[in-house]
């Protein structure tokens, strides 16, 4: 839980690593194992953002829950094109100042 000024967010901490060069990774989901059966499930009922640690430089990024995927999600650095798909990492960066959170649209 993130107090931001009686703004109660909830906060889910995830470590990324690298893929590929230029890229990133984390999971946007849980996985555990109960009773010997696999389970998994995603984050979008339960936290408004995810804040990623990127080990190998320190360097910290915030998700909002509404941007993310239900599996994984990459940001890039660099890439050979510009597509709107790509997840800019320096899109995401986090300096300390909690920006607001947006409404999931409902499914």
């Amino acid at each position: 839980m993130v107090d931001d000024d009686g703004r109660l967010l909830r906060i889910q901490c995830k470590t990324a690593w690298e893929t590929k060069t230029g890229t990133i990774r984390f999971n946007t989901h849980s996985q555990t194992t109960r009773d010997g059966e696999y389970h998994e499930s995603t984050y979008h009922d339960a936290v408004d953002a995810f804040v990623v640690r990127y080990p190998e430089t320190d360097d910290l990024y915030w998700i909002d829950v509404a941007e993310a995927t239900d599996q994984k999600m990459e940001l890039r650095f660099s890439a050979e094109i510009d597509h709107p798909a790509i997840n800019w990492a320096s899109d995401y960066e986090f300096d300390g100042t909690i920006p607001s959170i947006s409404s999931r649209p409902d499914s």
